[in-house]
């Protein structure tokens, strides 16, 4: 059985990685870039996917269209008591591969290396949680 800090933590890196995909695109000034959110503490936070690409309009449009399509249908789940961690984690990895289609193949090179800095920050927070849980 999981501690329930351990667990309310992952629940909360579930729905950050939910931000990390959608937020970016209403944040998104005039030119196109995430705007410098460094200093809000959020380096970690909804820009982490899309940082360093510069988004066409689009791009924008689509991104933010298969951001709406998917937060409706977890929403829906959510709302119908479905709890179903892996069942939200293939929702959210499905969003994230229909926005990686969205880009050009150098903005995927950038994507991609922010996905896997991503996931080892959230690896490095987990052994993290685990090595404090257990004391």
């Amino acid at each position: 059985m999981s501690h329930p800090v351990a667990t309310t933590l992952r629940m909360a890196v579930v729905a950050a990685c939910l931000g990390l995909v959608a937020s970016p695109l209403m944040a998104q000034n005039m030119s196109g870039s995430p705007p410098d959110s460094a200093h809000h503490g959020m380096h970690h936070g909804p820009h982490a996917l899309l940082k360093g690409i510069t988004l066409t309009s689009d791009q924008q449009t689509q991104i933010k269209a298969i951001h709406q399509r998917y937060h409706a249908s977890m929403d829906s789940a959510r709302k119908a008591g479905n709890t179903d961690r892996s069942g939200m984690r293939t929702m959210m990895e499905s969003e994230g591969a229909d926005i990686r289609n969205v880009l050009t193949a150098d903005q995927q090179k950038i994507f991609d290396d922010n996905l896997a800095q991503m996931k080892q920050r959230m690896q490095a927070h987990r052994a993290k949680n685990q090595t404090q849980g257990s004391n």
